[in-house]
């Protein structure tokens, strides 16, 4: 592979965006975002994330769609246990139960906004969520960051992002706030209210994103980073520099990942 010297680094890859997802996986574990995004290798998609998935489009469907609240829960709980059938550990099993009280504890919080705003259908009959775009300018590149939003309530100025979770959080995550960061920074979405909605089985909490400029210097250091590591040279190459001076830790869920191994091999 021959890189482009005059190129930034994202370029030299041919990568043409980043995402909230992205920089918070480089941020956690550079070996996994190399595997993924250099090398296309994905890990399977697991039962927390379907779970929140299904919560989600459970909670859609009745404030946008029509359906009703017993209808959403059993469509939500049968697709789950369709997916868990066979190979549910008992913390899968916990999460499944807990589904129904994220989805009425959920519909609680948001009916009284009424009917989200969305773009239309997408191919499958689902939901399409609004595009959000900015842009970072680092060291020399310029470079897009997009994501989608969950809930936009625009009557009520509000924009809500929907986090199932089997324990309650006191406080939002650093990798949320800068999700919600890029939400807010975008000019069209910069006169709402970001609000991520946290469900347990029990509890609802919403949680309001605070003013954005640190968050926001947080996100530039990251893709700065990424960027120079990416200027390292091919992907292999890559790899190589980060195996002399990245530290990997096998006990964590990332490191330990199949995929990491595999591109690593540790």
């Amino acid at each position: 592979m021959l890189l482009d010297a005059s190129q930034n680094g994202f370029e030299q890859h041919g990568l043409t965006h980043s995402s909230a997802s992205q920089i918070n996986q480089y941020a956690a574990c550079p070996y996994m975002w190399v595997a993924q995004y250099l090398f296309n290798k994905r890990t399977p998609f697991g039962a927390a994330a379907k779970s929140g998935v299904l919560v989600e489009e459970a909670i859609v469907n009745v404030l946008a769609k029509g359906f009703t609240e017993e209808q959403a829960i059993q469509s939500a709980i049968a697709e789950y246990q369709k997916f868990t059938a066979l190979r549910a550990t008992d913390s899968d099993v916990k999460r499944g139960e807990a589904m129904e009280g994220m989805i009425k504890l959920g519909l609680t919080e948001l009916k009284q906004y009424g009917e989200p705003e969305f773009d239309g259908l997408d191919q499958y009959g689902k939901m399409k969520q609004k595009k959000v775009e900015i842009f970072c300018n680092g060291d020399g590149w310029r470079f897009p960051i997009i994501g989608f939003i969950d809930l936009y309530f625009p009557k009520h100025g509000k924009i809500i992002d929907l986090k199932s979770t089997m324990k309650m959080p006191s406080s939002m995550s650093d990798s949320h706030l800068r999700q919600a960061c890029i939400y807010q920074t975008a000019k069209e979405f910069s006169n709402q209210s970001v609000e991520f909605l946290y469900l347990t089985g029990k509890k609802a909490q919403t949680f309001v994103c605070p003013p954005t400029a640190e968050t926001l210097a947080d996100i530039k250091t990251i893709l700065n980073k990424q960027e120079e590591m990416l200027r390292t040279g091919t992907r292999d190459q890559i790899v190589a520099e980060m195996r002399k001076y990245i530290p990997h830790e096998s006990s964590t869920f990332y490191h330990d990942a199949p995929i990491t191994k595999e591109i690593f091999n540790v």
